[in-house]
């Protein structure tokens, strides 16, 4: 299976501009991507997601509900600034950069019957959420990474019983959440 943990883009001031770019990979486009999870809101890990997921209908994504909810408000704004900024150049005659999305890429993602949101923390079957067989033994969870609100870490446990575990950014320490080294033993 290939999974994909983010999908956000860097930034770079061009002159006056701030210019959003993509990270090498083309959105994986001729790459199969089964599974699609998304650690936190930040943009450096979810501003790319619309045209990933636009690429890869076929992945499964998820994550937790407060990084959908800060997402779709980073997304959103981001879309503003990027339109804005290409209107700007455009007017002062210099080259628009291709948009990191667009709005069709948008609204697909946010109705993407393949996509679920879920509270931390969370264990699922992804045969039994997804209803998909390919999915048969595989288990995901989300527990929280203590980095922002919402944030998660992934643990994946393969049919074979190899266990992995992942994750965008952490913080041990507290921050605008409790910090966290682990998820609890509870958890795993």
């Amino acid at each position: 299976k290939n999974v994909l943990i983010d999908s956000g883009v860097g930034l770079d001031k061009s002159g006056e501009f701030q210019v959003q770019y993509v990270p090498d990979g083309n959105n994986y486009i001729g790459t199969r991507i089964d599974l699609i999870i998304l650690t936190h809101k930040h943009g450096d890990h979810v501003w790319s997601l619309p045209a990933v997921v636009w690429y890869h209908p076929e992945a499964l994504v998820l994550m937790s509900d407060k990084t959908f909810d800060g997402a779709q408000i980073a997304l959103e704004d981001s879309f503003k600034i990027a339109t804005k900024e290409a209107k700007n150049a455009q007017r002062m005659g210099l080259s628009i950069q291709k948009p990191v999305f667009t709005a069709d890429q948008l609204d697909f993602f946010y109705s993407n019957p393949n996509l679920r949101v879920v509270e931390l923390p969370f264990w699922v079957n992804l045969n039994e959420e997804f209803g998909a067989d390919e999915w048969s033994g595989w288990e995901v969870g989300l527990a929280s990474a203590g980095h922002d609100v919402g944030a998660a870490s992934v643990s994946i446990i393969a049919p074979s019983g190899d266990g992995f575990f992942l994750t965008g950014d952490t913080a041990s320490h507290d921050t605008v959440v409790p910090g966290v080294m682990l998820a609890d033993s509870k958890f795993t």
